[in-house]
Order: C-alpha cells, then structure tokens, then sequence
C-alpha cells in the first residue's frame, strides 16, 4: 500500500506541475507578440529514458571494486520549464528544468537536467525553425526497487548534465520539439559506508533521455 502511494503521489505532483505551468505560460500571451523581451514558457509530451547503472568503490586516485548493474529502458512522459529574457526575436536565453517521469522495472523513476539555456530561431517571426542548447546539474530518482522504496524522497542522485532541442515554431507562441537530455549523477551508498577502507562507494548513473513535447512560450 505504501508503494501504491507513492507512486500515486508522483503521478499528483507531475499533473499538478503540467497545470499550474501551462497556466502561466497561457497567461502570457497577452504580451506584445515580439520574442524580444521576456519569456515563460512550458512544453509537455511522451518521453523515453534509457539509462545504465554502476557500482564503484576505491581510493582517490585508483578504482578498486567495479560492478555494472545493467542497461534499463522506460516510456514515460517529458516536460519542461524556461523563464527568462529575449534580447532580440531570434535569440533566448533563460533558465530552465528539463524532467522525465518513466515507468521502469518496477515503478515509476524520475531523471532532469535544470541550469542555463540559448535558443535561436532563424526568423524573427513564426513560422520559423529554432534550436536550443543547455548545461547544467542531472537529477536522478531511481525507480523503486523494494525494499528501499521507502528511501525515494532522500534517495536522490547528483551530477553534471547537457541538454538540447531542435523546434519548429508553428504559430505564434506555440511549436513543437524534439528533446535530448544526458545527465551522469551519483551518489554514495545511503544504506553502506565505503567499506574496506576505500575512500568512496558510489552507485553512478549514466542516463539519456528523449521527448517530443508540445510547447507553450509567452512574450
């Protein structure tokens, strides 16, 4: 029943985010129609994560214990959020948190790349074609292997992440995307420390994902 819930709480929290920032991105379209200026923006569509896992132990400079967990796949949803400022109505640049929530070998797992981006469109008006390039820090939340399903709000990982996506901006305020995201988080081993002396015991993800959203952007 606990398993049932958390994963029933996920799946509340992920439709509440998909509304509340469709919401806003909405209300900004009353903005004077020039990307030039500031930006909220929001997309949302199917995604799929593929990801590999790994266990490693050693000292700071020499890896002593190495042990591959697995390549993973899971289908799942894409969304993202981008806040920021157009200093022409070809280039963007903003925050933002890119977030997939997918169903893996169990339960429902969670992957995100959330820093800095640049956008450029080949017109300044729609239709146009635009791309995107982002850096940042990778978030990971494992799918929920029982037991340690009990672990999932502190079992978070940490890491380096790249992000990117080609567009096509049919009408204005409102196109369509091509994602990619690659985070590489880790994290010590919440329930062992390093053990036989070693400087660090890491679990080490290696995760990509992919979406296609429908985007919302206000300006």
């Amino acid at each position: 029943m606990e398993f049932a819930g958390i994963a029933h709480s996920t799946k509340r929290h992920v439709f509440t985010v998909l509304i509340v920032s469709l919401t806003l991105a909405s209300s900004a379209l009353a903005w004077d129609g020039h990307r030039k200026g500031f930006i909220l923006g929001a997309g949302f569509g199917p995604g799929s994560t593929f990801y590999s896992m790994k266990d490693e132990a050693g000292y700071e400079d020499e890896v002593m214990e190495s042990h591959d967990r697995g390549d993973y796949h899971g289908y799942g949803v894409y969304s993202n959020l981008k806040i920021g400022y157009a200093p022409t109505d070809q280039i963007k640049i903003y925050l933002e948190s890119e977030n997939t929530y997918f169903r893996g070998e169990v339960e429902i797992g969670h992957t995100g790349v959330s820093g800095i981006g640049v956008g450029y469109y080949l017109k300044p008006e729609s239709p146009s074609w635009y791309m995107s390039a982002g850096i940042g820090y990778s978030t990971w939340n494992p799918p929920l292997f029982p037991p340690f399903e009990v672990l999932f709000e502190e079992y978070n990982y940490l890491g380096f992440g790249l992000r990117g996506a080609v567009g096509y901006e049919f009408a204005r305020h409102f196109g369509v995307e091509f994602n990619f995201m690659w985070g590489n988080p880790t994290r010590d081993k919440p329930w062992t420390p390093a053990h036989d002396g070693y400087d660090y015991d890491l679990t080490i993800i290696n995760a990509m994902s992919v979406g296609l959203t429908i985007n919302a952007l206000g300006y």
